[in-house]
């Protein structure tokens, strides 16, 4: 079969010197590429489907995840090792001070009172060492 197809000067440029490097004929170089081409094409429709289909799957049994923690995992699986040290470091700092946070406001609500009376009646018995 036989197709007339027009490129741009710049394309055909790259296309001949592809070939020449190769030491192929432009025509089989063409052909090549464009059945590469179409086969990822292919490829990537399928896995894409398949990716919309397992997000709606997961959707229906109620497992799902937010854009934004896809995002964010995105982001972090790509950092370096010292971007990635760096991070870590960070979101320990973050995640101890919203914990601090949410520990002061159980202390001022009252919600550790029950704990606080048991230990003191531990300490009264003597059920309690010295550290």
């Amino acid at each position: 079969m036989s197709i007339v197809v027009t490129l741009s000067p710049e394309l055909e440029a790259l296309l001949r010197d592809k070939a020449a490097r190769q030491g192929q004929d432009v025509n089989l170089v063409a052909s090549e590429l464009l059945a590469s081409f179409l086969e990822w094409e292919a490829q990537e429709s399928k896995e894409a489907v398949k990716g919309i289909q397992q997000g709606l799957d997961d959707f229906d049994a109620g497992s799902f995840r937010s854009f934004n923690e896809l995002v964010i995992e995105r982001a972090v699986s790509q950092f370096s090792p010292e971007e990635l040290s760096a991070f870590r470091n960070w979101f320990a700092e973050f995640d101890a001070a919203i914990w601090d946070q949410k520990f002061e406001k159980d202390v001022q609500a009252g919600k550790l009172n029950n704990l606080a009376q048991k230990a003191l009646e531990h300490l009264r018995k003597g059920h309690c060492t010295d550290l």
